[in-house]
């Protein structure tokens, strides 16, 4: 543990020792009102300069994003609701799941993290370039990455279903009620 600073704030630098545990700040709002945690494989200095650049948001200002489409006998099984993110989960009766997310805000991208591909290419959703990254295992979650011009929000699927069925869905998303 070290003492740092985000900005004026004092902060909690927690410094992994292990390949496999994530590195971590801590710290509260100049107010001392909200309390935040940041986790990550990066720097020291990079998890500083995040935590410098969170800023508030207001939810009831998000657009909702929804895939209109899924593959037959997927549904609802839990939601994640937070300032600048909004992640959905559906499943199917054999567990197999599907991640829709939604990032707010000018560096949504900041915020999306892509776990282990074997490669990443350029595919394209309706008209707009997108990233594939290919899982590197079978069975491991695909993602697709992509963000319309002119709009902030960011939009992740992550899902062990193929790259045209992502994109399928991906071209489904549509602004909801």
């Amino acid at each position: 543990q070290q003492r740092v600073y985000v900005g004026d704030v004092p902060a909690d630098f927690y410094l992994s020792n292990s390949p496999d545990v994530s590195s971590s700040i801590v710290w509260t709002s100049p107010e001392g009102e909200t309390a935040f945690y940041l986790s990550g494989f990066f720097s020291k200095e990079e998890l500083i300069d995040m935590a410098e650049h969170v800023r508030p948001s207001d939810a009831e200002q998000m657009e909702n994003y929804a895939p209109t489409w899924l593959p037959e006998g997927y549904e609802e099984t839990e939601q994640t609701v937070l300032p600048t993110l909004k992640n959905v989960v559906y499943t199917n009766a054999d567990g197999q799941a599907i991640s829709f997310s939604c990032t707010y805000g000018d560096s949504g991208g900041d915020t999306v993290f892509i776990g282990d591909y074997s490669s990443i290419s350029t595919v394209t959703v309706g008209n707009v370039q997108a990233d594939f990254y290919q899982a590197s295992q079978e069975g491991e979650g695909n993602a697709l990455v992509w963000q319309p011009d002119g709009n902030d929000v960011l939009f992740c699927i992550i899902s062990p279903l193929p790259e045209d069925t992502l994109i399928k869905i991906a071209e489904s998303v549509e602004e909801v009620g």
